[in-house]
């Protein structure tokens, strides 16, 4: 339906995100370079399919929805391995059907969160309190997906504040008390390193204005 319904012609941000990760691919960075009222992750997700776009609205959300179909694959293939084959296909048609169908054509921050979101609910609500011992890359990886949230939109920030705390709630719970402490502090310095090194990069950047 997605693909299908990608000539559908609606004026809405996607151009502009268009347009951002093009002005990305020349050198420019969002807030430094050009205006933007809209939270930065987009654009690079944008300036990664500008490329095979043509410059092409219509190619470009194509491009865009063949890159949320290759999110599901992925998706699909973490919860197979951590639960089952049945839960995995069951867990990813939910997530299908949570797309903004509204504007599901469109290459949104908010189509990709339809997806990136409830894989997240999945995995923290679900999943995480199933498993004994969780990988330190695992925590790595829904350290960085969380992080995606509100890096793609700030307006979900309580979204990945709520997850995140879940997250090291349950974390620390499985610590014996003499533990707890340390590992707590490990567990913070995870899960806020990616928006420590996006505010490092912003004033480094000096897109920080």
């Amino acid at each position: 339906y997605m693909v299908a319904s990608s000539s559908y012609f609606v004026a809405l941000d996607d151009m502009d995100n268009m347009l951002g990760g093009t002005l990305i691919l020349r050198g420019e960075l969002p807030y430094r370079d050009f205006f933007s009222h809209h939270s930065p992750g987009m654009y690079f997700v944008s300036a990664l399919i500008v490329p095979f776009s043509g410059n092409d609205i219509y190619v470009f959300r194509v491009m865009f929805n063949i890159l949320l179909f290759s999110l599901l694959i992925i998706f699909y293939q973490a919860l197979r391995r951590s639960t089952s084959r049945t839960f995995g296909v069951l867990a990813v048609v939910w997530v299908a059907l949570s797309q903004p169908i509204g504007f599901g054509n469109a290459a949104l921050a908010e189509s990709l969160l339809g997806i990136i979101i409830p894989f997240c609910v999945l995995w923290v609500l679900i999943i995480l309190p199933l498993q004994r011992k969780t990988k330190t890359t695992t925590l790595v990886a829904l350290s960085v997906v969380l992080f995606l949230i509100s890096y793609l939109s700030i307006a979900y920030i309580f979204i990945a504040v709520i997850l995140t705390v879940f997250t090291i709630i349950h974390l620390v719970k499985r610590v014996p008390t003499p533990k707890k402490w340390h590992e707590l502090s490990v567990i913070l310095m995870l899960f806020t390193a990616p928006y420590v090194l996006y505010v490092a990069f912003m004033l480094l950047t000096g897109s920080w204005h």
